[in-house]
């Protein structure tokens, strides 16, 4: 049985998130996986309808991994150990829209209360 089979992946960015922020999720593996210099190699990408960045950092069972979707849409979520994908790699993430409410403070006038 490869080491990827013995990966658990949890996290909202597994599900998907918000355009222009960070999708986070983490990988715990088995833990002499995660010891320096003797482990086994951790890889990931994503595709969709923009480039997100994608990276990882070791935390004490495994990796907290991040990615940045700059544009909405479905993004497919490949997440391999020693190139074998983990349990349910690959993934299918949604990226929702974030809108942005800008207010136009030139309409508006602040008064304490009494009519001018």
């Amino acid at each position: 049985m490869s080491t990827a089979s013995f990966c658990v992946l949890s996290g909202p960015g597994l599900k998907g998130g918000l355009q222009g922020t960070h999708c986070e999720f983490s990988v715990e593996m088995p833990s002499r996986e995660v010891q320096p210099g003797g482990g086994s190699e951790l890889s990931m990408h994503i595709r969709g309808p923009s480039k997100a960045v994608i990276s990882s950092r070791p935390n004490a069972n495994g990796y907290i991994v991040d990615y940045f979707p700059s544009e909405a849409g479905e993004y497919i979520l490949t997440v391999l150990c020693d190139n074998d994908h983990v349990p349910n790699s690959p993934f299918t993430v949604q990226v929702d829209p974030c809108y942005a409410i800008a207010f136009d403070c030139t309409c508006c006038r602040a008064f304490n209360g009494v009519d001018d």
